[in-house]
């Protein structure tokens, strides 16, 4: 048995093998230390070295510790209401700068490096708010007792997760000051400027293609790296609201077929808040934006708490709403991790169809137009994704205050070999 030099594996003879005689227990040969490079691959030409880029980058760890906060606001204001909360810290500003300084914030929890010396033993500021159109609203900012040390990152315990989670919130900050915005809990960024539209099947259908990243810090064998994915998602342009109509109107569709084909076991997402995604599971048809919501503390009605949430003004008052299931973690009397479901209602005006629909995925040209914006060819996604490290890198002290710098030539992999099998070849 031999290889040429055209890598063929060459058998000479066969050989005939007593069972009897093979050992039951075989000999696996340990080593103790990484073998030498073995040059009969590189002299029969097996193997050939090749560039090997990966998504993760290194990153340095900044020094320091984290202090966290949870802000209340009274009336009490959902978390995911975007607009109004980024309002209010708009309008304070400058008097929370001065009180637990510069910060990071998701939601209603912050993150500060420097409480500036004057404050450092203050755990509660309240901030009542003066603007005319949010003055009914008080802001309280509460600190909490855990105090995040970053070189916890190496630890095997929960404190590696809330360096882990301080991290991340940095990075969505740095992202937002690129123009990038978080859609849904999944860490992935979309520049809304930057997204396609693309009219399929002769017009009848818009596709919003959006383009971003994803990012999130992970901590690996090597150590933490931070991930830097391209990522595509496709929303269609017009409501659920608006699709049910089209169908029915435009391709004479009943009530109840629309629903099966297009709604019920479909994903959407929300039009406000973190643009979650959800699942439809079923039309209820005792219920309408002008139902009793079934928090009366915070609105009356469906249409009265979107409004005050969100600012949202609902159109169509007599729209049936839809359920979707919401799995939430938990613990139980015994301490074990349960999933507990919830049902909740989402009104169709506010929510908009993700992915393609069968009619779309059979036509070829719409598949065509389509693929011209979703694939990326893998030097033009390395290109991307580094160029997103670059740009992070460049924002300024003000903005990157923790000094995080991504090593953008850490995604290269070393001494990677691509093995090419030999051809066999028997001979009498």
């Amino acid at each position: 048995m031999y290889i040429n030099e055209e890598n063929t594996l060459i058998i000479t003879q066969k050989h005939s093998i007593e069972m009897e005689n093979i050992s039951s227990t075989p000999t696996i040969k340990k080593f103790t230390e990484k073998p030498a490079s073995c040059g009969t691959i590189a002299k029969l030409k097996l193997a050939r070295p090749v560039k090997v880029l990966s998504n993760h980058y290194s990153f340095t760890i900044p020094k320091g510790k984290a202090y966290q906060w949870i802000a209340e606001l009274t009336p009490e204001m959902e978390k995911d209401s975007r607009e109004l909360w980024d309002r209010i810290f708009n309008v304070h500003m400058r008097d929370i700068t001065k009180c637990i300084g510069k910060f990071v914030r998701a939601s209603n929890c912050l993150f500060t490096f420097d409480i500036p010396h004057e404050h450092k033993d203050t755990k509660v500021f309240t901030f009542k708010t003066t603007a005319p159109e949010l003055e009914e609203y008080t802001l309280v900012l509460k600190r909490q007792d855990n105090v995040i040390s970053f070189e916890d990152i190496a630890r095997i315990d929960s404190s590696r997760f809330e360096v882990l989670r301080v991290l991340n919130f940095f990075i969505k900050k740095l992202m937002g000051n690129l123009n990038f915005k978080e859609f849904g809990r999944d860490r992935k960024f979309y520049n809304e400027q930057k997204t396609a539209s693309v009219d399929v099947l002769g017009g009848e259908f818009t596709l919003e293609i959006m383009k971003g990243f994803k990012t999130a810090v992970e901590f690996y064998q090597s150590g933490p790296k931070v991930l830097i994915d391209c990522t595509r998602r496709i929303i269609r342009a017009y409501d659920m609201l608006a699709e049910i109509k089209f169908f029915m109107e435009e391709r004479q569709m009943v009530h109840q077929q629309v629903l099966d084909e297009y709604v019920i076991d479909r994903i959407f997402m929300t039009t406000y808040g973190n643009n979650k995604m959800y699942k439809i599971i079923e039309v209820d048809k005792t219920k309408t934006p002008l139902s009793a919501f079934p928090d009366q503390a915070k609105a009356k009605t469906y249409k009265e708490y979107f409004k005050k949430q969100y600012n949202i003004t609902i159109k169509d008052d007599k729209q049936n709403l839809v359920v979707a299931e919401v799995i939430h973690k938990n613990f139980d009397a015994n301490g074990r991790k349960i999933s507990v479901v919830n049902r909740i209602h989402l009104v169709p005006e506010l929510l908009k169809p993700t992915g393609l629909t069968n009619e779309i995925r059979k036509d070829h040209n719409a598949m065509r137009a389509i693929a011209g914006h979703t694939q990326v060819k893998p030097d033009k996604r390395e290109e991307a994704q580094r160029g997103l490290a670059e740009d992070m890198n460049k924002l300024s002290a003000s903005v990157n205050n923790l000094g995080l710098k991504i090593d953008t030539n850490s995604n290269v992999i070393n001494d990677a070999l691509n093995f090419t099998p030999p051809t066999i070849q028997w001979r009498e």
